[in-house]
């Protein structure tokens, strides 16, 4: 049996230097640090402004479909029937670990550290292990939720939700008809045919055939995360 890979320290990779050399400019004229990330940096305006234009799926889409209009998605389905925080907890038996306000920020916020890394497709990302989700992904998650005050652990119930949209992108218009290999897909694809919900209703709805303009994700984006945030706590909201 093959043994598996051994795990790669990025600082160790020649050329790596100090991980202050290695800083991004951002929009707001901030430098981030990857490999080294601080909350002070973070900025919501940065993290809007790369997730309206960062395409979800590495663009295989059949029009342009990016992360913020995934997270707007799930925003919405948060306030739909079957879909609500509250519901969840009930079906599942478990209380909620924090209020739903709490609970739509982590939504509005699960794919922030994409901002600063990129959206890595789960092939690429599931075959690296914890090279790129522990080492670089999971420290920028955990300085952005330092930025908004939330713990830095995303509640089960967004990772759920996160699934309920992958599925209703799927039954949407953005891909061909379905049919394609793997074993994720074929799952998909039969709740898509046979699960309790219209999937394809819901995505013809929610999804339009045409990209909203990227001022419109932004403002929608916006208004959001700063409702969510004064809701929770109102002096220093990050900006």
């Amino acid at each position: 049996m093959t043994s598996p890979p051994k795990l790669i320290d990025v600082a160790t990779l020649p050329g790596f230097r100090r991980p202050y050399d290695h800083g991004m400019l951002t929009v707001s004229g901030r430098t981030f640090y990857p490999f080294a990330p601080k909350a002070e940096h973070v900025a919501s305006g940065d993290i809007i402004n790369a997730l309206v234009r960062l395409p979800r799926y590495y663009g295989h889409t059949q029009r342009f479909y990016s992360v913020a209009e995934h997270t707007l998605l799930m925003h919405e389905l948060s306030h739909m029937e079957y879909f609500t925080p509250s519901e969840w907890h009930a079906y599942h038996e478990r209380e909620q670990p924090c209020d739903a306000t709490t609970l739509r920020l982590y939504v509005m916020l699960h794919d922030a550290a994409e901002a600063y890394c990129g959206d890595m497709i789960a092939p690429i990302k599931n075959g690296l292990g914890p090279l790129f989700a522990e080492y670089i992904e999971a420290p920028i998650f955990r300085v952005i939720c330092e930025r908004f005050s939330l713990p830095p652990q995303l509640p089960d119930y967004v990772a759920w939700l996160d699934r309920k949209a992958l599925t209703i992108e799927r039954a949407s218009r953005l891909f061909p008809r379905r049919g394609s290999d793997g074993d994720l897909w074929s799952r998909i694809d039969s709740q898509i045919e046979h699960g309790v919900h219209d999937y394809e209703g819901i995505a013809k709805r929610m999804i339009p055939c045409w990209p909203p303009s990227p001022m419109d994700l932004v403002e929608r984006f916006d208004s959001i995360v700063r409702a969510t945030t004064s809701t929770r706590r109102s002096p220093d909201t990050p900006t």
